[in-house]
């Protein structure tokens, strides 16, 4: 058990949103461009791609004020 890990980042719980926010803050690093989640890639066009971003996910964290 690694606990100066767990000291900065204690474990979220169940809550959603302390979920949301324990991951983001974890891939901090991640570009808001990079996809987490790719829900398509290439049925609206070439080189078109669906899903959720970094950058989606942090602004879902801001508007639920995570």
């Amino acid at each position: 058990m690694d606990h100066r890990f767990i000291a900065e980042h204690p474990h979220p719980g169940t809550d959603p949103v302390a979920r949301l926010r324990h991951t983001i803050e974890l891939f901090d690093n991640q570009p808001d461009d990079e996809f987490v989640v790719q829900a398509t890639s290439n049925m609206y066009g070439q080189g078109e791609r669906t899903g959720l971003t970094w950058g989606d996910l942090r602004a879902l964290a801001d508007r639920l004020g995570a």
